[in-house]
């Protein structure tokens, strides 16, 4: 006996049992491997993310403290002049006073002559005032480019101390290199290196920062690692990946034959790349515990569901046979139609209801549907959406009350117009268009326009017959007016500083690049005001925040008003203000300024309290010039101009000249 005549010889419920059987542990296996296939994607996908975003995290916050040294470097190198370097025991003291420098740069900061001599050195190291740096490479490369240096990282020969060097140019006024001004940023500073030697992830995870300039572990939370050599390319596929550009995250093996997960981002400013790595063995530990889990669980359901099916199936599929000889009895006519017992409340008793219940359903059915058309129409007479419906002409075939309502018609008038004819003429010009091109394309296409003062968004869809034509066009038109208002504002708070009704730092920004843009095409002349109010943060401490405020407010409208319609203000934040003068000249500028600063002292401002502040303001001015070609820079320059606004006693006016790199005198 074949397979086919063997199974065939078997009766319903033997293979029904036997299907059941074989469907319900096979599908309890397969949900368990597919299950747990992705719960470990899902659970990599996780663990990836997350390392990878921590990766990033310290990147960035790595990144932007060594753009802070680096600014503040090239900040104090600007000061040192000719003048200092000719009194070298004056350049300690000198040093002893950047506060700012001597909390940025843990292990010293030493000023190295042209020639490569430590000519000042604070706070002392012994070896490092008189040393000589011509050999280092920083001060090489210094030299060379004319630009701040990021050093190798090395054990410093003075302190003993691994970390970092930080070179800056101190130029003359003809821009030639005269000194290095050199920073020593340790690896254990908390705020650049101090928190990776301390990180931990999981129970054996490490942090790694490369530098594959050098070649070396820059440092890492592993202290047996750092300063060390990278693994040569080719061991760790993944980090060289990393090396050629890749961020992301990976399963790789390391250069200490350990499988390990690893996530990568680069710090932008210096190249390195900051590196998190788990092994495997920890990483996926919980997912291959669920996975056994899993198997266990869908093994004992297999027995259990083998069970339960032979007895279930056993026992429901008993009167299943009572009931076809029942049923063949009435289609042969050996019984009349009649119902059919309903002992059982399961699916074969479902069954022989559903018999016994044809006829009343039909009439249930067709009372539903009845219902079902009315409260079709009650949708289309209720939305608030126009919608006509076209024919191959563009006559109207329907429409609904809201469309007639919006042109002050009756559906019953519409039916039989044109339909471009019931608008305006461009309108209904643009509208027929569009009607054809759907047509054309048998696609949907939306359209904006204006009528009657209202925004509408109008989407036409082609009615495709059954031989593939577009036989018919429906128009839905969407009154979207309050939606443009509710964008135009968010567009508005967008660009504009809440408090003061300025506009904000970035579309200051953006319009003084398209204003930069404008000049260079048609020229002209330009100059920038940076604004800072002194002692904003006694005003804070001693009156309050609700008094700072209304001081800040104040500035705003003092600028409105001492100010043309073409010029721009922007508060960049806090208590500094930007001002872009267009057209204005340096000597025009300082005028400005001077009369705003003059302004402002002369204001009187009232408190809720009866008290009346009266503020002084600092202004740095800075013109653009052949050598100043981006905004970045002009902002910079008028930057300076204030600080040694401040720096000469506030409630002033500096210009900043760019002959003299850094440096500005008092205007006015």
């Amino acid at each position: 006996m074949g397979k086919n005549a063997f199974f065939s010889a078997l009766n319903l419920k033997t293979k029904v049992i036997g299907l059941m059987l074989l469907l319900l542990a096979g599908g309890f296996w397969l949900l368990a491997y597919v299950n747990a296939k992705l719960i470990e994607r899902d659970m990599v996908e996780l663990l990836s993310a997350q390392q990878y975003s921590t990766a990033s995290y310290i990147a960035k916050s790595v990144d932007e403290a060594i753009k802070f040294r680096i600014e503040a470097l090239k900040a104090n190198a600007a000061i040192i002049t000719a003048e200092h370097l000719a009194h070298p025991e004056k350049l300690g003291i000198h040093l002893s006073t950047r506060q700012t420098l001597g909390a940025l740069f843990k292990g010293g900061v030493t000023l190295v002559s042209r020639d490569g001599i430590g000519i000042a050195d604070y706070p002392p190291v012994s070896g490092r005032q008189g040393g000589n740096f011509v050999q280092t490479s920083f001060f090489k490369d210094v030299l060379e480019s004319g630009n701040v240096v990021i050093g190798k990282p090395v054990i410093s020969d003075f302190s003993g101390l691994p970390g970092v060097s930080f070179a800056a140019p101190v130029k003359d006024k003809t821009g030639a290199v005269i000194a290095v001004l050199v920073g020593f940023a340790t690896f254990s500073d908390p705020s650049l290196f101090g928190h990776v030697e301390s990180a931990r992830f999981g129970k054996s995870g490490y942090v790694v920062i490369d530098d594959p300039k050098h070649g070396l572990i820059v440092t890492a939370s592993d202290p047996s690692r750092i300063l060390t050599p990278m693994a040569a390319p080719g061991v760790n596929r993944m980090l060289d990946r990393f090396v050629g550009g890749y961020e992301g995250a990976g399963v790789a093996v390391n250069s200490r034959g350990v499988e390990v997960l690893t996530s990568a981002k680069r710090i932008p400013s210096t190249g390195w790349i900051v590196q998190l790595i788990l092994p495997v063995q920890e990483a996926f530990a919980p997912i291959r515990e669920l996975q056994r889990r899993s198997y266990q669980i869908a093994g004992a359901l297999s027995l259990l569901a083998v069970f339960l099916a032979w007895w279930l199936l056993r026992n429901a599929l008993r009167p299943l046979k009572k009931a076809t000889v029942a049923i063949q009895d009435m289609v042969t006519g050996k019984a009349a139609l009649h119902d059919l017992p309903v002992r059982r409340d399961d699916e074969i008793g479902s069954l022989l209801a559903s018999f016994n219940r044809l006829v009343s359903e039909r009439k249930r059915i067709e009372d539903d549907l009845r219902q079902s058309k009315e409260i079709f129409q009650a949708i289309g007479l209720s939305i608030t959406e126009s919608i006509f419906l076209l024919d191959i002409n563009g006559m109207v075939m329907a429409a609904n009350p809201t469309a007639a309502q919006r042109l002050g018609k009756s559906p019953s008038d519409l039916i039989g117009r044109n339909f471009f004819s019931l608008f305006p003429l461009e309108v209904g010009q643009v509208r027929r268009a569009a009607v054809t091109e759907v047509y054309a394309t048998m696609a949907a296409k939306t359209v904006e326009d204006v009528r009657g003062g209202r925004n509408y968004s109008t989407t036409y869809y082609p009615v495709v017959d059954e031989d593939g034509e577009c036989s018919a066009v429906v128009v839905v038109a969407t009154d979207i007016t309050e939606r443009k208002k509710i964008e135009k504002e968010l567009e508005r708070l967008a660009r504009t500083d809440s408090l003061t009704g300025l506009a904000n730092r970035r579309h200051f920004l953006e319009l003084a690049e398209l204003e930069l843009s404008r000049m260079a095409r048609y020229g002209g002349c330009l100059s920038v005001l940076m604004m800072d109010i002194d002692h904003f943060k006694h005003i804070n401490d001693n009156h309050g925040h609700k008094a700072g405020d209304m001081v800040l407010q104040k500035m705003g409208q003092s600028c409105r008003e001492a100010l043309r319609d073409i010029d721009l203000v922007g508060r960049m934040g806090g208590e500094e203000f930007a001002i872009l003068l267009p057209q204005t000249d340096g000597a025009q500028a300082q005028e400005v300024a001077e009369r705003l600063r003059r302004t402002i002292s002369a204001a009187r401002i009232a408190l809720n309290s009866g008290e009346v502040l009266c503020v002084t303001v600092s202004l740095g001015v800075a013109t653009l010039t052949a050598g100043a070609v981006s905004m970045d820079t002009l902002l910079n320059q008028a930057d300076k101009a204030l600080y040694q606004a401040k720096h000469e006693g506030r409630n002033r006016v500096c210009v900043f000249h760019p002959e003299v790199p850094g440096d500005a005198s008092l205007g006015a």
